[in-house]
C-alpha cells in the first residue's frame, strides 16, 4: 500500500515471471483453533523468499501485514474512505492511486491489445503449517493458457496457524 515500487513488470515482484504467492494467517496462541491475529503475505519468485513490502502511507507505520493496529491505523489514514472518484482526484492523496492502468478506459479490449499474451495461472494450490508449503526445494508447476484465461482457480484455507499459497504465472500485468 503506497509502495509503487514493489509488484509490477522489471520491480521487485516481476510480474513478467512466475510468482508464488504464500498468504499466511496467523493466529493470536499460535494453534489452529486460536483467534485469527494477523494475515501475512509473503512471494517466492526465482528461489528467492520475498517478504510482502511495508505501508508506505503519510500517518501511518510501515506495516507489513493485516492486524487490527493496520486496520485501525488504515482507516485514519484514509479517513475511512477508498478514493477512487472522482477521476481527477490527486493522485498524490491516499486511496487515489489505482496503479498504471488509464482512469479513461476499463474495456477489455483496451487491457488486451497492450497485454495480448496476458495468463494467470493457478496452480499447485497448498495448505499446511506456516512454512510447510513454500520452499526452494518445491517445484510448483505451471501450465500454459490462452489469452485472458485463468484456469485451475482454487482457494485453500490452512491448519495450525496456516498457509495458503498460489502461483501467478508470467506475464500478469501490473
Amino acid at each position: 500500500m503506497g509502495d509503487t515500487s514493489f509488484y509490477g513488470k522489471g520491480l521487485t515482484i516481476d510480474t513478467s515471471q512466475k510468482i508464488t504467492v504464500v498468504t499466511q494467517f496467523i493466529t493470536a496462541d499460535g494453534t489452529s483453533t486460536g483467534a485469527l491475529s494477523e494475515i501475512r503475505r509473503i512471494y517466492v519468485q526465482n528461489g528467492k523468499v520475498i517478504q510482502n513490502s511495508k505501508a508506505n502511507i503519510s500517518g501511518m507505520s510501515a506495516y507489513d501485514s493485516i492486524t487490527e493496529a493496520f486496520c485501525a491505523a488504515q482507516k485514519t489514514a484514509f479517513n475511512d474512505t477508498n478514493i477512487d472518484y472522482p477521476v481527477g482526484a490527486d493522485h498524490s492523496k491516499p486511496g487515489v492511486a489505482r496503479g498504471t492502468c488509464a482512469t479513461t478506459s476499463g474495456v477489455p479490449a483496451d487491457v488486451e491489445s497492450q497485454s495480448p499474451n496476458f495468463s494467470v495461472t493457478y496452480s499447485n494450490i497448498r495448505f499446511g503449517d506456516i512454512g510447510s508449503t513454500y520452499g526452494t526445494s518445491t517445484t510448483v508447476s505451471s501450465t500454459a493458457s490462452t489469452s485472458m484465461t485463468t484456469s485451475s482457480a482454487a482457494a485453500s484455507t490452512s491448519t495450525s496457524t496456516g498457509t495458503a499459497a498460489h502461483v501467478m504465472g508470467p506475464g500478469t500485468p501490473a
